[in-house]
């Protein structure tokens, strides 16, 4: 693999790779986008749900207080009738009692205790236990009691252990009598109504509302959390909706939650999530295939690039207001004196008259003016054949057409050798005209197609199938299938254009690549009558050959060898030797030139090193300095001379005869060119070579 081919390879990976991870930061951005997108759903379906609860969560809680004060109304108007008759009869307390239960369903029972000893209590049949109980026994109750009387007021108690069995609440209220004999108004005892724990349900376990709900109650003390004494504790730990219940003289935390708990995800999650996973998807597919295209564009760019700077000639590309766009380096090593003026965005009137400024068009020694105003004409009109000559003698050719969008394309071919041969050829001079002629229509078909769609896809947003898409996504509702329809008319008329410069640019590399093949042809024969040869005789010889230069330039020329003998043709080998010994005493100016030949451990092949220690040749130049027309300074102001064919010559004229060639040389220290042959031990069955 060549050092070129490998720069390539490198360049492609690193843009394989930075395409990879745009990719994958899209594919990253837009999960990203779709769950916060489902994250904000979620909460919106969890907000409203919220708004939804509190709304049956303050029903209940009004009901609940309401039928909890009625309740402690209904105890302070019995205890302020038992205040006003303090020694009242067991029947007229029964009579009274049976009054309030009627009223109320879920009072369970009603007793009063003078003097904290229960004597009343109603009705009596189930409750008879309760009869004689002295709250001083109960250190929980006395409590509760005390806290009654110490607030003159109602207080609710409970869930407690009755001891007539079972659980219940209890209202008690203080009774204070005016004693009727001081006029003074003494603690009299403690009126309480006792109800069912299953009251609540009446209002917390219902099946009417809206949603199945998980409800739970706890009182409410300051610096403590208390079990939950009605529903499941769980419920004050899953981020409840709480209120406060308000009791006579007291408090209780009422927790809602949905049953089971909080929804994790929106009650339409399926169809949201659907709709985002499609839209990423196809915004994904969208930025893969756009990239795939300016992939391709930019390779057809790059190819177009090379393909121009492989161009044996000058190229020149001027848009439709006559500004400078592009050129390749053979254009800027032809007008070397204007090459800096090339750059986009200065037009084609300042580069000419710049150039005359210069020097760049020598022959126009008169009326300079009217050169300037009729080349400008015919760079308008694009219909110019022309040629001039450079300041350094060299004769250029100028071919310019117009494209459909009014750019100007010119090719600048340097045709010294050809106004050379004109006087001795007429003939062969109008073949060249002709060839030039038809190149400039053959460039003209496919330019004009890769340029016009590469501006359609440069300016994409503005297809009306583009515009369709995006009307599409942005109205509301969105609908899938529509996206889904304008994306393919989208893609169809994007494939369609890129197809039509994909093929304009293979047939525009096929065109160049066969002008290549065209100016490199060459046709010939060649043949190699090998035989033993002894390998110091036939050094000996080229360093006869080469004695009168290395003396003139006060060089060492010498040769060390092992009486090797070589298998080879004799006049091709002294060939390839004169050519790399005649180039180590050109490039070399003070030093030496040495000549070693070794026989190859474990090969039948002998190895020639041309050992100099001249000027040395760069290392990013070495890979090249075998091919066709090669030159390491390639201006025109070289200071050596030489058709860069022969080094090309030795590899041919080496490896038809079974052996190869290398180099390695540092730069300002010398270069080392070695080939190998066959040694005499090997010994092919045909003798003569020809190609």
């Amino acid at each position: 693999m060549t050092r070129q081919k490998l720069n390539r390879l490198i360049f492609w990976l690193y843009q394989r790779k930075l395409r990879i991870s745009a990719y994958i930061f899209i594919a990253t951005l837009l999960t990203v986008v779709g769950v916060k997108l489902d994250r904000m759903n979620t909460n919106k379906f969890l907000s409203d749900l919220r708004y939804s609860l509190k709304h049956e969560e303050h029903t209940l809680q009004a009901q609940l207080e309401g039928d909890i004060i009625g309740k402690a109304l209904l105890m302070r108007g019995f205890a302020a009738t038992i205040a006003s008759n303090p020694d009242i009869s067991q029947e007229r307390y029964a009579i009274l009692a049976a009054q309030l239960m009627q009223d109320d369903p879920t009072i369970l029972n009603i007793a009063a205790a003078p003097g904290l000893v229960v004597n009343y209590v109603y009705p009596l049949w189930p409750n008879k236990a309760v009869l004689g109980f002295d709250y001083r026994t109960s250190k929980e109750q006395l409590k509760e009691v005390e806290r009654t009387r110490l607030i003159n007021g109602t207080v609710l108690a409970g869930p407690t252990d009755l001891v007539q069995g079972g659980q219940g609440f209890i209202f008690r209220s203080p009774v204070f009598a005016v004693d009727k004999t001081t006029g003074i108004r003494k603690f009299w005892g403690i009126v309480s109504i006792v109800i069912g724990t299953d009251f609540l349900n009446k209002y917390l376990n219902v099946h009417d509302l809206a949603m199945p709900l998980d409800i739970a109650l706890r009182k409410n003390i300051k610096g403590e959390n208390p079990e939950a004494f009605y529903g499941n504790n769980h419920v004050f730990n899953s981020n409840p909706l709480l209120s406060n219940i308000l009791l006579p003289n007291g408090l209780w935390t009422m927790g809602i939650i949905p049953k089971g708990g909080w929804p994790t995800r929106a009650d339409n999650y399926l169809p949201i999530r659907t709709l985002l996973v499609s839209i990423g998807g196809l915004l994904f597919l969208l930025a893969w295939y756009v990239g795939k295209l300016l992939e391709e564009r930019k390779e057809a760019e790059q190819i177009l690039t090379r393909a121009i700077e492989a161009i044996d000639g000058g190229f020149v590309l001027y848009g439709p207001d006559s500004e400078f766009v592009t050129c390749n380096q053979k254009y800027k090593e032809i007008y070397e004196l204007s090459a800096d003026l090339f750059r986009p965005g200065v037009t084609f009137e300042h580069i000419i008259r710049e150039g005359m400024k210069r020097g760049e068009y020598p022959a126009i020694t008169e009326q300079k003016e009217e050169w300037i105003a009729w080349r400008l004409k015919r760079h308008k009109m694009a219909d110019i054949t022309d040629e001039h000559r450079l300041p350094n003698g060299r004769w250029i050719r100028v071919s310019e057409t117009k494209l459909v969008d009014d750019s100007r394309v010119g090719i600048h071919i340097d045709i010294t050798e050809l106004v050379l041969a004109k006087k001795a050829a007429e003939q062969a001079n109008q073949a060249k005209s002709a060839f030039l002629n038809t190149l400039s229509h053959e460039l003209r078909t496919p330019l004009t197609i890769v340029l016009g769609y590469a501006r359609i896809l440069l300016n994409i947003e503005r297809l009306p199938a583009v515009n369709e898409l995006q009307a599409s996504i942005q109205s509301t509702p969105i609908d899938p299938d529509d996206i889904q329809t304008k994306l393919a008319n989208v893609l169809g008329q994007v494939t369609l254009q890129s197809g039509k410069i994909n093929e304009s640019g293979v047939h525009l590399l096929t065109l160049i690549t066969d002008i290549l093949d065209f100016s490199k042809a060459d046709a010939g024969e060649m043949k190699f009558d090998k035989q033993a040869i002894p390998v110091g005789a036939l050094v000996g010889t080229v360093l006869d050959h080469f004695k009168g230069l290395a003396k003139e330039k006060n060089l060492q020329l010498s040769y060390q060898s092992n009486g090797e003998t070589v298998f080879a043709d004799e006049v091709r080998t002294k060939q390839i030797l004169i050519n790399l010994v005649g180039n180590a005493l050109k490039f070399t100016d003070a030093g030496s030139v040495t000549i070693k030949t070794r026989q190859k451990e474990n090969e039948n092949e002998i190895e020639f090193n041309v050992i100099d220690t001249g000027c040395g040749i760069p290392e990013n130049e070495a890979s090249a300095v075998f091919t066709e027309f090669y030159q390491i300074d390639g201006s025109d102001t070289r200071k050596k001379s030489g058709t860069g064919l022969g080094l090309s010559i030795v590899k041919k004229m080496v490896e038809l005869q079974g052996g190869k060639v290398g180099l390695s040389s540092v730069l300002g220290k010398g270069s080392v060119f070695n080939f190998t042959l066959p040694s005499v031990d090997h010994k092919e069955n045909d003798n003569n070579t020809t190609i």
